[in-house]
């Protein structure tokens, strides 16, 4: 078990100290609702071992409350499931959707979206292993979006809420919901009958549903800490800004290359002469405000305005082109990555919402599964060092390398001419030759740049050499940097995208 166990399933008396509880340093750091569900958990977890639900009992890891946490992350995944199988309908909405009766039934679009959705190597890991409930949470946001396909805008309304409450690193696509809402709910389109100005085609009702959802789902989840006067210390719990700029380990983003420049820069005692060990590192893995030591500190302030500046240009494009919901999941993708690229003490897991929501999209085209390939096989890839312990190494590299071979191969065949989609697999020649039909030659190399970085020394080599000793978080810089230079490709590739073809139905 992770210290995330810590995190979870101990609120029996929740309501009276849940927010102030510091008994252990992993403090809940979750909105109410979440703890709504933990609370429903425990009501469970008594009856199986009384003993996790002690907040005193820390590091507690008896064999029940093993097998009990992790069957409720298995339980849970039942929302992802529900919501690819939505998400299979949307896709494909005739029973079959083959270009004729002998092609390869493998090669249909839902199985290909099934899995890449459910043999994901990211939720696989951080789920399954490290124990977290990103697979649940991650289906709301899917099921979420599949409405805003299907035309039921409320409903989408009441589960993104729901999301925001249970874990409000959703605020990163909140102004996409937001601003598709309002455009093609609240406001009525246009008609060839008569001008209507743009204020007049306001429907209040429709507004009002949608504000009664949000409410609705509000009052629930914060009821009870509006009477006990708790939202302060609610909210420094949810935005801890004193945590510093970068995570412990640095989240493969922006502000990983910036750290690294820094860190380098302090290594080396160029400049003011500070070295690495006269200040905080930001690499320290303690809680805590760092400062970097020659390159100017970061305040949250100028985050929140890259990220809005980066984020405007997609939320402008959603605004002007109504009635496009494949326009609405790319400009999900680019404000989630750009969050995530320039965020304020973002977390490396935050990877995965950007990923799963270009996944629907590599089924589109070739140049959108050539993004997901990038941002899938870096993102997950980054997600290594949760995993430390030898025993973890060959599952993680076998589970996000297979995935990534299965996605090249399957994406680039599905896209290929319908002459080459006849042929089966039978050598690494044919793999090479459909890999070639989704990446450019630069992209494969980077790619195989990334895996000697990543896997090859910071995994198996970085302990055998003279660097060992002198730096101790190099293995973590290389994964966070390698993997944040391919990140940050995808990004810039999937704005090249929105500008070039915006929109694109399956």
């Amino acid at each position: 078990m992770t210290t995330q166990a810590a995190v979870h399933v101990r609120y029996a008396s929740w309501l009276s100290n849940i927010l102030h509880e510091k008994t252990s340093e992993w403090t809940l750091d979750y909105p109410p609702l979440f703890a709504w569900f933990e609370y429903v958990l425990s009501l469970a977890a008594q009856f199986v071992d009384p003993g996790m639900l002690e907040i005193a009992n820390l590091n507690y890891a008896s064999p029940a409350t093993i097998y009990f946490q992790r069957l409720t992350v298995i339980l849970s995944d039942l929302v992802l499931i529900y919501a690819v199988w939505v998400w299979q309908g949307l896709i494909s909405p005739t029973k079959r959707d083959r270009s004729s009766k002998h092609d390869d039934p493998w090669l249909d679009k839902t199985t290909v979206l099934s899995m890449l959705f459910l043999w994901n190597p990211g939720l696989l890991l951080v789920d399954h292993v490290h124990f977290q409930y990103n697979g649940f949470l991650h289906g709301i946001l899917l099921l979420a979006t599949a409405r805003l396909f299907q035309g039921r805008c409320v409903e989408a309304t009441l589960w993104f809420t729901v999301l925001l409450n249970l874990k409000h690193i959703y605020l990163y696509v909140a102004p996409v919901f937001f601003v598709y809402l309002l455009r093609n709910y609240c406001f009525a389109q246009p008609s060839g009958k008569a001008h209507q100005s743009f204020l007049q085609r306001f429907q209040p009702v429709h507004f009002l549903r949608l504000a009664g959802a949000v409410l609705l789902v509000f009052a629930v989840s914060l009821w009870p800490f509006l009477s006990k006067a708790q939202l302060m210390q609610m909210l420094q719990r949810l935005f801890p800004f004193k945590r510093g700029l970068c995570h412990a380990y640095w989240a493969p983003n922006w502000w990983a290359l910036y750290a690294a420049v820094d860190r380098v820069l302090a290594f080396t005692g160029i400049g003011s002469g500070k070295t690495a060990m006269t200040i905080a590192s930001p690499t320290s893995g303690l809680v805590q405000d760092t400062n970097f030591a020659l390159l100017p500190n970061v305040p949250p302030l100028s985050t929140f305005i890259l990220t809005a500046l980066f984020q405007l240009p997609a939320l402008w494009g959603l605004w002007k082109r109504p009635q496009e919901p494949w326009l609405l999941v790319r400009a999900l993708v680019l404000c989630s990555l750009s969050a995530f690229l320039f965020g304020w003490h973002v977390h490396e897991k935050a990877i995965l919402m950007p990923v799963l929501l270009a996944t629907p999209l590599a089924l589109c085209s070739s140049s959108d599964a050539a993004v997901y390939v990038i941002l899938s096989a870096a993102g997950h890839a980054s997600l290594f060092p949760l995993l430390f312990q030898s025993a973890e190494m060959p599952a993680k590299v076998l589970l996000v390398l297979l995935h990534t071979v299965y996605a090249v191969c399957t994406l680039g065949k599905l896209h290929s001419s319908k002459a080459d989609q006849k042929r089966r697999y039978a050598s690494f020649t044919q793999v090479t030759r459909h890999a070639g039909t989704l990446l450019t030659w630069f992209e494969r190399a980077g790619l195989c740049v990334l895996g000697l970085a990543v896997v090859v020394y910071a995994e198996l080599l970085h302990t055998f050499t003279p660097l060992a000793r002198r730096m101790p978080f190099l293995p973590l810089m290389v994964t966070s940097v390698s993997c944040s230079l391919a990140i940050i490709y995808a990004w810039a590739k999937s704005w090249q995208l929105w500008f070039l073809q915006p929109s694109r139905d399956a």
